[in-house]
Order: structure tokens, then sequence, then C-alpha cells
């Protein structure tokens, strides 16, 4: 072999080596899944699913024009993909703000017997032909925001009577008073059982003044959990052992009510990503681990407030809508409660 060839040959060998390499490192260079791209300011976002919720189970809620005017109370079934109109032949005006019991088969609502401002606190067993059970009509008081324990045997709610600004009471189910929660000295409501632990959240205050308190079902322990100066922060809803809901301002100067993640634990609360300043998110009650009910006046609503699902862990959310058309309606439907049963 010429001195010729053999360098051909080695030039040849050579430039495959190169080759071979240069594939090789661009392969290296291609991301995959356990191979994130080295520039850390990249983000990578959780997957977004767009796909409507499948839902079992019931939610009870409310429709009106305005607070005070007649209101009507539906159950829509998710499994049936029915929506009935459960107050339409009862004697009753306005009922609202219903809550299932654990195991979905009774409501605890209020309601007024007659329209002239005294709420008082019914029950009734779902599908029952009976009319519901006025438990409060003996006393003297307006009873509101009931909310039935995690045994469904007691009734947190609250009472305004005399000097008394409002006040949480726990009732049996009889309407027999078995606790003064709380004596406070501003307004005090809107109560709802913590799981595991013998303890309620409520708000306390008005506007920009209230805010959610924690208080042990015997009345000591009664502290603030949540307490942005100048914010208002209402409608406590717990979603598990550590964590609930609750709605609050935007802002001092945005007074449009957002959706928020609270913790038991002091952990700054979280916005949930569905929240827009431009609209109300309100009344959120928790559907399964990622889910949550609410109302909203969004863009894209028939009405003032319509019904919506969300999921808190992405932030899509669907109208109600998508699962039958008459549940939004030109009025407001507010106070949603959801039932896995």
């Amino acid at each position: 072999m010429t001195k010729t060839n053999k360098f051909k040959i080695q030039f040849i060998a050579f430039a495959v080596f190169l080759l071979l390499n240069t594939i090789s490192g661009c392969r290296k260079e291609k991301n995959t899944p356990d191979q994130p791209p080295s520039d850390s300011s990249i983000i990578i976002l959780p997957p977004v699913d767009e796909s409507l919720p499948a839902i079992k189970g019931k939610l009870v809620f409310h429709s009106y024009d305005n607070y005070g005017d007649k209101a009507k109370m539906y159950i829509y079934d998710f499994s049936k993909n029915q929506l009935t109109c459960i107050n339409c032949n009862w004697e009753l005006h306005d009922p609202i703000n219903a809550h299932f019991n654990t195991g979905g088969t009774q409501i605890v609502f209020m309601a007024q017997a007659v329209p002239d401002g005294k709420w008082d606190i019914y029950t009734w067993m779902l599908n029952s032909k009976d009319p519901p059970v006025n438990l409060t009509s003996s006393d003297k008081s307006r009873d509101e925001d009931p909310k039935f324990s995690p045994d469904g045997k007691n009734i947190c709610f609250k009472q305004t009577s005399g000097s008394n600004p409002g006040n949480v009471r726990i009732m049996d189910l009889n309407g027999k008073i078995l606790q003064v929660v709380t004596d406070n000295k501003i307004e005090s409501g809107m109560p709802y059982y913590l799981l595991n632990v013998p303890a309620l959240i409520y708000a306390a205050g008005a506007n920009s003044n209230s805010d959610i308190f924690m208080v042990n079902k015997d009345g000591s322990h009664n502290h603030a959990i949540q307490q942005e100066k100048n914010i208002q922060e209402y409608y406590p809803i717990t979603i598990d052992s550590f964590s609930y809901l609750f709605s609050r301002w935007y802002s001092t100067s945005n007074k449009n009510d957002q959706v928020y993640k609270g913790y038991l634990s002091g952990a700054p609360p979280v916005s949930l990503l569905f929240n827009t300043s431009n609209a109300n998110y309100s009344d959120a009650y928790p559907c399964r681990d990622d889910f949550v009910f609410l109302s909203s006046t969004r863009t894209g609503t028939i009405g003032g407030y319509d019904l919506y699902i969300a999921n808190m862990r992405t932030g899509s959310i669907w109208s109600l809508s998508l699962y039958n058309k008459s549940i939004n309606t030109s009025n407001n439907e507010l106070g949603s409660c959801y039932s896995p049963k």
C-alpha cells in the first residue's frame, strides 16, 4: 500500500469518527423526560386537563334576582342530569344557603315563614312529601347560616336577638341550643365545622373589618386565623383536616371577591388560579380532591352570578350550563353545596 492510499484511508476514518460524534452529540442535547433543559429560566408547567369533569352526586343551590327577593332552591343530580326545584310547593319565603348532611339524605337551610326579615332554620329530608321542619320557630331571633356537624347530629348557625349583634350557636336536630359558642361584640356568623377536631371556623366583622376566626365548640381559644388589614375575608368552608376555602377582596381598592385556600397551620393563603381581578368569585364549595364549585360574574355569564366548577390545581373552569343548560339563568345562582352521595 502506498503512503498516499494509507493517508486517504486514515483521513476517511477520521472523518467518519467526527461525523459519528457530531450525531451522538446532537442526540445528547435533545431533551428527554429524564433530562430537563439545563436553562433554569425555562418553566415547566403542569398539564392542564381541559375536559369537562365527570361528576356524580348532587348539588343544591338557590337562585334569585336580588337578596331578599323571592328565591327558588334547586337540587341538580349529576348522575341523572336532573334539575329539580324543591321549594316550588313550599309555603316559605326566600329559602337559601342549604347544606347537605354527610350522607346526602337531608338538607338544612334558612328561610322565612313570611317575608318579615325573621329568618329561621329548617331541615328537610330529600324526596320527602312532607314540608320542611322549622327548628327555631319558637325563638324571637334571626337565625341564619346553618351547617350540619360532620356526624349529622347537630347544627351550627348564627343567631341575632336583642342587642346581640349576631353570634355562633350549636343546636341539636330538635332545635335545642346546646352551646353558646361565641359572645363577640361584633357580628359573627357563617360558621363551619372543622374535621377531626372539636372546633369551628367562622367570619366576624363586616366589610373591610371582616376576618376569619377559629374557636373550640365550647367557646374557648377564640382567635383570628386570617386577618388581612382593610380586606374583607368571609365565607369559610372546610376542605379537609388542614385547609379551608374562603372569599376575600382582590385588594383594598378592588372589592371583587376572590376564592382563596387557607391553612389552619397559619401558612400564607393561596389565591386560586381561576380568579381574575375584573370579576367576582364567591361561595366556593369543595368537590373531590382538586375541584370546587363556585359562583362568578366572570365574562360569559348568563345572569349576574352563574355556577361554575373549577380545578384548584390547574385553574381550568367550566360553566355548569355545560352539564345542564337550565342550571344558570338571568338571575343570580349562589350558595351551592355538594354531596357525592
